[in-house]
Protein backbone atom coordinates (compact mmCIF):
# COMPACT_ATOMS: atom_id res chain seq x y z
CA UNK A 1 0.00 0.00 0.00
CA UNK A 2 0.94 3.57 -0.58
CA UNK A 3 1.70 5.90 2.10
CA UNK A 4 -1.08 7.88 1.18
CA UNK A 5 -3.52 5.52 1.03
CA UNK A 6 -2.82 4.70 4.27
CA UNK A 7 -2.21 8.27 5.68
CA UNK A 8 -6.27 8.56 3.57
CA UNK A 9 -7.48 5.40 5.51
CA UNK A 10 -5.84 6.40 9.20
CA UNK A 11 -7.80 9.72 9.07
CA UNK A 12 -11.10 8.33 7.72
CA UNK A 13 -10.98 5.97 10.76
CA UNK A 14 -10.20 8.50 13.13
CA UNK A 15 -13.40 10.36 11.49
CA UNK A 16 -15.79 7.38 11.86
CA UNK A 17 -14.44 6.78 15.38
CA UNK A 18 -15.13 9.74 16.68
CA UNK A 19 -11.96 11.12 17.69
CA UNK A 20 -10.85 13.21 14.95
CA UNK A 21 -9.02 16.06 16.08
CA UNK A 22 -6.75 18.49 13.67
CA UNK A 23 -3.58 18.83 15.47
CA UNK A 24 -3.04 14.90 15.54
CA UNK A 25 -4.27 14.52 11.44
CA UNK A 26 -2.23 17.48 10.74
CA UNK A 27 1.13 15.96 12.37
CA UNK A 28 0.23 12.87 10.75
CA UNK A 29 0.47 15.11 7.31
CA UNK A 30 3.86 16.38 8.43
CA UNK A 31 4.97 13.01 9.43
CA UNK A 32 4.16 11.58 6.61
CA UNK A 33 5.81 13.95 4.15
CA UNK A 34 8.94 14.24 6.20
CA UNK A 35 9.07 10.75 5.30
CA UNK A 36 8.47 11.22 1.80
CA UNK A 37 11.24 13.75 1.51
CA UNK A 38 13.59 12.06 3.46
CA UNK A 39 14.20 9.69 0.49
CA UNK A 40 15.92 12.83 -1.40
CA UNK A 41 17.23 14.28 1.26
CA UNK A 42 19.33 11.43 1.76
CA UNK A 43 20.91 11.79 -2.10
CA UNK A 44 23.93 14.25 -2.29
CA UNK A 45 22.12 16.31 -4.90
CA UNK A 46 24.23 18.96 -7.54
CA UNK A 47 22.88 20.55 -10.72
CA UNK A 48 25.79 19.55 -13.56
CA UNK A 49 25.94 19.98 -16.77
CA UNK A 50 27.30 16.76 -19.42
CA UNK A 51 30.65 16.99 -20.66
CA UNK A 52 31.58 15.60 -24.20
CA UNK A 53 35.01 14.66 -23.83
CA UNK A 54 35.58 13.41 -27.51
CA UNK A 55 37.53 16.11 -29.46
CA UNK A 56 35.30 16.26 -32.66
CA UNK A 57 38.30 16.29 -35.03
CA UNK A 58 39.09 13.14 -33.55
CA UNK A 59 35.82 11.69 -34.37
CA UNK A 60 35.91 13.04 -37.91
CA UNK A 61 39.27 10.94 -38.26
CA UNK A 62 38.10 8.39 -36.65
CA UNK A 63 34.67 8.15 -38.95
CA UNK A 64 37.29 8.29 -41.95
CA UNK A 65 39.95 5.86 -40.61
CA UNK A 66 36.23 3.20 -40.14
CA UNK A 67 35.68 4.08 -43.66
CA UNK A 68 38.75 3.39 -45.56
CA UNK A 69 39.35 0.38 -43.11
CA UNK A 70 35.59 -0.51 -44.98
CA UNK A 71 37.12 0.09 -48.23
CA UNK A 72 39.93 -2.90 -48.25
CA UNK A 73 37.06 -4.70 -47.66
CA UNK A 74 35.07 -3.39 -50.37
CA UNK A 75 38.53 -4.32 -52.51
CA UNK A 76 39.43 -7.88 -51.14
CA UNK A 77 36.02 -8.63 -52.09
CA UNK A 78 36.26 -7.00 -55.95
CA UNK A 79 39.46 -8.69 -56.12
CA UNK A 80 37.87 -12.18 -55.52
CA UNK A 81 35.29 -11.27 -57.87
CA UNK A 82 31.98 -10.25 -55.68
CA UNK A 83 31.06 -7.32 -53.62
CA UNK A 84 31.63 -6.48 -50.34
CA UNK A 85 28.03 -6.33 -47.96
CA UNK A 86 28.05 -5.58 -44.46
CA UNK A 87 24.93 -6.22 -42.05
CA UNK A 88 23.40 -2.75 -40.87
CA UNK A 89 20.63 -2.45 -37.79
CA UNK A 90 17.30 -0.74 -38.90
CA UNK A 91 13.85 -0.10 -37.47
CA UNK A 92 11.13 -2.17 -38.72
CA UNK A 93 7.50 -2.74 -38.32
CA UNK A 94 6.75 -6.24 -37.92
CA UNK A 95 3.58 -8.05 -38.97
CA UNK A 96 2.19 -6.92 -35.71
CA UNK A 97 2.71 -3.46 -36.56
CA UNK A 98 5.12 -3.25 -34.10
CA UNK A 99 8.90 -1.24 -34.12
CA UNK A 100 11.57 -4.02 -33.89
CA UNK A 101 15.15 -4.19 -34.98
CA UNK A 102 16.18 -6.00 -37.85
CA UNK A 103 19.17 -6.82 -39.28
CA UNK A 104 19.51 -5.52 -43.03
CA UNK A 105 22.49 -6.56 -45.75
CA UNK A 106 24.09 -3.56 -47.08
CA UNK A 107 26.19 -3.78 -50.42
CA UNK A 108 29.10 -1.00 -49.65
CA UNK A 109 29.61 0.78 -52.56
CA UNK A 110 33.40 1.42 -53.40
CA UNK A 111 35.58 4.11 -53.91
CA UNK A 112 37.23 3.17 -56.74
CA UNK A 113 36.13 2.74 -60.10
CA UNK A 114 37.59 1.92 -63.57
CA UNK A 115 38.14 4.27 -66.16
CA UNK A 116 40.93 5.42 -68.97
CA UNK A 117 42.36 2.06 -69.13
CA UNK A 118 43.03 2.47 -65.35
CA UNK A 119 41.43 2.54 -62.07
CA UNK A 120 40.45 6.02 -59.98
CA UNK A 121 40.77 6.32 -55.94
CA UNK A 122 38.51 8.60 -54.46
CA UNK A 123 38.54 9.05 -50.60
CA UNK A 124 35.31 10.24 -49.56
CA UNK A 125 33.93 11.70 -45.85
CA UNK A 126 29.68 10.05 -46.26
CA UNK A 127 28.54 10.61 -49.52
CA UNK A 128 30.78 13.39 -49.93
CA UNK A 129 33.97 13.29 -52.34
CA UNK A 130 36.74 14.92 -50.65
CA UNK A 131 39.33 17.71 -52.78
CA UNK A 132 42.61 15.93 -51.74
CA UNK A 133 45.45 18.42 -52.21
CA UNK A 134 42.39 21.62 -53.06
CA UNK A 135 41.96 20.40 -56.59
CA UNK A 136 42.15 17.42 -57.45
CA UNK A 137 39.31 14.83 -55.67
CA UNK A 138 40.96 11.28 -57.40
CA UNK A 139 44.24 9.07 -57.59
CA UNK A 140 45.01 7.08 -60.58
CA UNK A 141 46.27 3.79 -60.44
CA UNK A 142 46.53 1.55 -63.88
CA UNK A 143 45.97 -1.58 -61.95
CA UNK A 144 43.42 -2.68 -59.75
CA UNK A 145 46.07 -4.19 -57.22
CA UNK A 146 47.67 -1.02 -56.35
CA UNK A 147 43.93 0.41 -54.94
CA UNK A 148 45.55 -0.89 -51.60
CA UNK A 149 48.47 1.17 -51.61
CA UNK A 150 46.70 4.19 -52.27
CA UNK A 151 43.76 2.99 -49.76
CA UNK A 152 47.35 2.73 -47.13
CA UNK A 153 48.06 6.16 -48.01
CA UNK A 154 44.34 8.03 -47.25
CA UNK A 155 45.16 5.86 -43.92
CA UNK A 156 48.62 7.41 -43.21
CA UNK A 157 47.48 10.86 -44.07
CA UNK A 158 44.26 10.69 -42.06
CA UNK A 159 46.18 9.16 -39.12
CA UNK A 160 48.59 12.42 -39.50
CA UNK A 161 46.06 14.87 -40.09
CA UNK A 162 46.39 15.89 -43.56
CA UNK A 163 43.00 15.37 -44.55
CA UNK A 164 41.57 17.43 -41.46
CA UNK A 165 41.28 20.46 -43.61
CA UNK A 166 39.38 18.73 -46.86
CA UNK A 167 37.02 16.89 -44.45
CA UNK A 168 35.59 20.33 -43.19
CA UNK A 169 35.38 22.13 -46.70
CA UNK A 170 33.24 18.65 -47.20
CA UNK A 171 31.38 19.38 -44.11
CA UNK A 172 31.02 23.25 -44.63
CA UNK A 173 29.97 22.39 -48.39
CA UNK A 174 27.25 20.30 -47.01
CA UNK A 175 25.85 22.41 -44.66
CA UNK A 176 25.47 24.98 -47.20
CA UNK A 177 23.78 23.05 -49.71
Amino acid sequence: MTSRYLFSHQTKNLENSGRHNNALAASMLREQMENDMSFLAKLNLKTVQRINHTDPVIARREKLLAGIAEQHFALDAMLCGGHYVTEVTRWRKNEAGERVQVDIKKRVRPWFFQQDNGWYVQCRYGARVLTINGKSNAVFVAKLDEVAKVLEAFKAATESGELDGAVVAAMSKASKA
